[in-house]
């Protein structure tokens, strides 16, 4: 199981740690109201890398959707919830959630080069509350591979706050938007690709694995049957 850890404790290698220390990231991304606050930092600097992010959201949903009661039984159900919801909330942030179409998805706040001797998050390890070096908001106008991930995790969360009716819905919405986004015609680049500050850390280098994916998740939050057909599709598998 993923474990998350809050944000002055030491990073844990491989494991991405809360990013809630009330920084100002995402203040560049004047298209987001309240900036880019919160989510989760990378294992290994101060990263929001929003690709594993989402990731990591739709497995410990899914381990809620099958092992709620062993959460229960070790009463930590309500403590992942909320470790969820702190992903998802700042997911929603990453695109306009609110609209039915969108043209692009925040994919990263923070950039590091590789043996760089400028301030960074990679030069400087330190704590959250002393980062003094910009961390731009990196955004992408075509992303079928992130798009599909956040659209999971989104998904998948929908089902495990399916008691908050209202926040259910709101994540099942942004879900179906930012997973339309994901298969226009059209923006089926992926999103690292050209990307010199996101393809070295989490290049991706298809999408048909999360179109299969998202899809599925799709499905089992909505019950829409073309998402289970699009998913369970033969091509996508010999694609992927």
């Amino acid at each position: 199981m993923v474990t998350l850890t809050a944000g002055r404790i030491p990073r844990n290698n491989g494991i991405p740690w809360r990013g809630d220390s009330g920084l100002k990231d995402g203040s560049d991304a004047k298209d987001v109201k309240g900036g880019l606050v919160g989510g989760y930092y990378d294992a290994g600097d101060n990263i929001k890398f929003h690709f594993p992010m989402a990731f990591s959201m739709t497995l410990l949903s899914w381990s809620v959707i099958e092992y709620s009661a062993k959460y229960k039984a070790v009463e930590e159900h309500d403590h992942v919830r909320e470790l969820i919801k702190w992903g998802t909330d700042y997911l929603l942030l990453t695109f306009n959630s609110s609209a039915s179409t969108i043209d692009k998805l925040y994919a990263q706040v923070g950039a590091a080069k590789i043996n760089g001797s400028r301030p960074d998050d990679h030069y400087c390890w330190n704590r959250p509350e002393d980062m003094a070096y910009p961390r731009p908001s990196l955004s992408v106008s075509s992303a079928p591979d992130l798009g599909g991930e956040v659209a999971a995790a989104l998904a998948a969360a929908s089902i495990v706050f399916r008691d908050n009716a209202a926040y259910s819905k709101k994540l099942s919405q942004g879900a179906a938007t930012v997973y339309k986004f994901a298969r226009q015609s059209g923006r089926r680049t992926p999103y690292s690709l050209r990307q010199p500050d996101i393809e070295y850390y989490y290049n991706s280098t298809s999408y048909w694995d999360e179109y299969m994916w998202s899809a599925a998740w799709m499905y089992y939050a909505t019950g829409n049957n073309s998402y289970l057909t699009f998913a369970t599709d033969p091509r996508l598998p010999k694609n992927a």
